[in-house]
């Protein structure tokens, strides 16, 4: 009766916290926005563009506004201000600069921005191909609050009617263009007569001439003549290519632009990151090939056959800015090298030679780590001690040894059901391994392919020895992996082989009772010996880091398939199954599955501070041949900071299935999965951003079993058994990582009677909602 008392006494604790914490943020926006406006002024409230060009976005246009309104979260509430408003007007007081530093001052409007953004806006307009457009600006007054419209007259726009070329005689430059122009070029007949496509085509043909020999060609070197006075707003253009000219003498002669070749490659590789430069005979020196030298101290950072590998620039080949780049991402890739340097020299030679010089500074080839830590898992105390040695340069050509070691202790003073009290200390000790390659480790697989992409091959093992009370198990894994990218964001990965080992030398036989209900038959499968055995492969794009796509997206298909192998081998020489009807190796059975996964997110840029995420989640994993089951740590479950966040992790379905005791994870789990979320962040200020989610999804059981009953997909069914969450979040951005607290809240609960799956009336704490504290955004 005392805990269901203290219980209730935190409830209401914490629903009256609650309701003060909303009572505040409904009362912040609603504080006087114009207190700190003078009576003969206005706060500029609304601004609004009226235009009818097509495909116009809002946000591009805003940036040519001299004078915009106070920022709205989530384009409601002027939070900043509202702050800003709360502060008093003695500027003495701590609490009154605080605020006024966390919020912001009134935007008062100035009727001379809005001159000025008319003007901007007109030139901005121009430049689109409008050359006659008008941008007419109008105030609309209510109490202290102003509102300005912008109406634009659009009236008919320039095109372009035909493209021609001036090449000034130079006939190789010109023939490049010529023959690259029409592959992707962005001056077609009837486009837009539009200032930044013209650029953008500028340097196009730059990109075009630097990745051909042609060193020292910019943008500049290409201009633009219009001819506008056909009176039918019609525009023929000409690419203009700027002469070249050389001087001999006193006389100065116009020529072609010059095309380089690569003559020599030097690269230097300095001992220390802090060492400098110096002339190259007061180093050793070894040939990379003809024309290519290797400058050190003492020996080599990098194999010979390692660094030619990692190079794209060659003695003889045309300049080429891509490969330069190319070569930049390949060393400076490498664990060993902290920056790499490339330098050109024209030797000034009538064959225009150019000499390239790869200056390589070394990271530190040897790290150490040890950190320590405490533990408190409900009163029983622990600690943990681990340590992290790194080798960035096993073998001389940029392997990453890493050496994990790692023991816990804890003591543990409680009582399992069906086994006797306890006063023990469980340990735990566990050792990583791991070995990763900066290229393919493969046999008959060309010098030449492996130049064309980046890859890495890691080979890993690790063994993980756990002491409890009431088992002792060992696991041992071990994996061998491919990861390389073709193409700028796209990455593959192929797990040639994952294997997992778990053996429990003792188990108490009150624990393997307990484990052996039929409610337990999923996690059941963890505490016995098994086997796995797995390969897979992924694919996925990520275009987050591009700094021309303003709407990010990304997404990962994977694949991997478990026991197929030995399945196969077990049959063809008709091995003997054990008593439950499953093939072994060495006594132990092993997994038979397969796995499939997608996943896909959109970032929609609506301005700077505000954003709408969508992402979209499904899996699908069938156990067949020499399984019933998919071990519980590959099956799939819902709800936590990544899911459908009205869930504490683990708690939601399969199906309908409803836990009766609330917190029996072992059961919620299963073979489909099936997410949506539908996320809008809007940045605040200071570190702080705000988020407001819908989030949607469950999972379910491919097959029907009796522990898991209504956990079974339907087709007919499962639609009415996905669940419905919604929040508010927020976010501390600290450039490096991001916090992130998420409070979620369910909307539809298909675990409960269908007269009460829809959560809007006997909410409860404890029940209808979920806090979330993470590291990183969910998607």
């Amino acid at each position: 009766m005392r805990l269901a008392t203290f219980v209730k006494q935190k409830i209401k604790q914490r629903s009256v916290l609650l309701s003060f914490v909303i009572a505040a943020l409904a009362f912040l926006p609603s504080c006087s926005v114009t207190k700190y406006v003078p009576d003969d002024q206005h706060l500029l409230d609304k601004v609004e563009i009226n235009t009818k060009v097509p495909g116009m976005q809002k946000a591009e246009l805003e940036k040519y506004l001299t004078q915009q309104p106070n920022f709205r979260v989530f384009g409601m509430a002027r939070l900043r201000l509202a702050t800003y408003s709360l502060s008093g007007r003695d500027t003495s007081k701590r609490r009154n600069r605080w605020l006024r530093r966390m919020g912001e001052e009134p935007v008062i409007f100035d009727s001379l921005h809005c001159l000025r953004s008319e003007k901007k806006l007109e030139q901005f307009f121009q430049t689109k191909g409008y050359l006659n457009a008008q941008v007419v600006a109008s105030a609309h007054y209510k109490g202290k609050k102003a509102r300005v419209v912008y109406d634009v007259t659009e009236n008919e726009p320039y095109r372009l009617r035909h493209v021609s070329f001036d090449f000034h005689n130079d006939t190789t430059l010109g023939n490049l263009i010529r023959r690259n122009r029409f592959s992707s070029t962005l001056l077609d007949s009837g486009a837009l007569f539009d200032m930044q496509v013209l650029n953008e085509e500028r340097s196009r043909i730059a990109n075009i001439a630097r990745r051909n020999g042609y060193y020292y060609f910019t943008k500049d070197d290409v201009s633009y003549l219009a001819d506008s006075s056909l009176r039918s707003n019609q525009v023929d253009l000409t690419l203009v290519l700027k002469p070249y000219y050389v001087r001999t003498g006193d006389i100065v002669q116009e020529t072609q632009h010059p095309r380089f070749t690569i003559n020599n490659i030097n690269v230097t590789t300095l001992p220390k990151s802090s060492s400098i430069l110096e002339s190259y005979d007061r180093y050793d020196s070894l040939a990379l090939g003809d024309n290519s030298m290797l400058f050190y101290v003492k020996k080599p950072l990098i194999r010979k056959k390692i660094l030619n590998n990692n190079l794209r620039v060659f003695p003889g080949m045309w300049y080429n800015d891509f490969f330069v780049n190319a070569t930049y991402n390949k060393l400076n890739g490498l664990g060993i090298v902290r920056s790499t340097e490339i330098t050109f020299k024209d030797l000034k030679t009538e064959s225009n030679q150019l000499d390239c010089n790869i200056l390589i500074l070394p990271n530190k080839a040897h790290t150490f780590s040890l950190d320590v830590e405490g533990t408190n898992s409900s009163g029983d105390l622990g600690a943990a001690v681990s340590g992290t040695l790194q080798h960035r340069n096993l073998f001389r050509g940029s392997e990453l040894l890493s050496l994990k070691a790692r023991g816990a202790w804890e003591m543990v003073t409680y009582k399992v059901e069906d086994i006797s009290d306890l006063s023990k200390y469980v340990s735990e000790y566990e050792v990583d391994l791991s070995l990763k390659f900066p290229q393919f480790v493969f046999p008959f697989l060309s010098s030449a392919f492996k130049r064309r992409i980046n890859s890495s091959t890691e080979f890993t093992f690790a063994i993980n020895d756990q002491h409890r009370p009431e088992y002792v198990r060992d696991i041992m894994t071990a994996g061998m992996k491919y990861v390389w990218n073709m193409h700028r964001f796209y990455n593959y990965t192929i797990d040639a082989y994952n294997l997992n080992y778990v053996h429990l030398p003792w188990v108490s036989p009150e624990f393997n009772e307990r484990y052996s209900a039929s409610k337990y038959s999923v996690l059941r499968y963890s505490y016995s010996d098994h086997l796995i055995f797995a390969t897979g492969v992924s694919m996925s794009y990520n275009n987050q880091n591009s700094k021309t796509t303003l709407n990010k997206q990304s997404y990962r298909i994977s694949l991997e398939s478990a026991g197929n192998l030995l399945y196969g081998i077990d049959h063809m020489l008709k091995s003997h199954k054990n008593e439950d009807g499953f093939y072994e190796v060495a006594h132990t059975p092993y997994s038979q599955y397969v796995k499939g996964e997608f996943e896909y997110a959109y970032n929609k840029y609506l301005d700077e501070r505000n954003r709408i995420v969508t992402h979209l989640k499904f899996g699908l994993e069938l156990p067949y041949g020499n399984s019933e089951m998919v071990p519980f740590e590959k099956r799939f479950f819902s709800g936590g900071a990544n899911g459908v966040r009205g869930w504490p992790v683990r708690t939601l379905g399969p199906g309908s299935y409803h836990s009766p005791n609330g917190e029996d994870f072992v059961s919620q789990s299963g073979n489909i999965d099936m997410t949506a979320n539908v996320e809008y962040r809007s940045k605040l200020f200071w570190l702080l951003e705000g988020a407001a989610f819908v989030d949607a999804g469950n999972v379910w059981n491919i097959r029907r079993y009796d522990f898991q009953p209504e956990g079974t997909f339907y087709f007919d069914t499962f639609y009415e058994q996905i669940a419905l969450a919604y929040g508010l979040g927020i976010r501390c951005d600290f450039t490096y990582f991001l916090v992130r607290l998420d409070f979620g809240m369910k909307a539809y609960d298909p675990a409960r009677e269908k007269d009460f799956r829809w959560r809007y009336k006997d909410i409860t704490w404890g029940n209808d909602f979920a806090f979330h504290f993470a590291i990183g955004y969910p998607f």
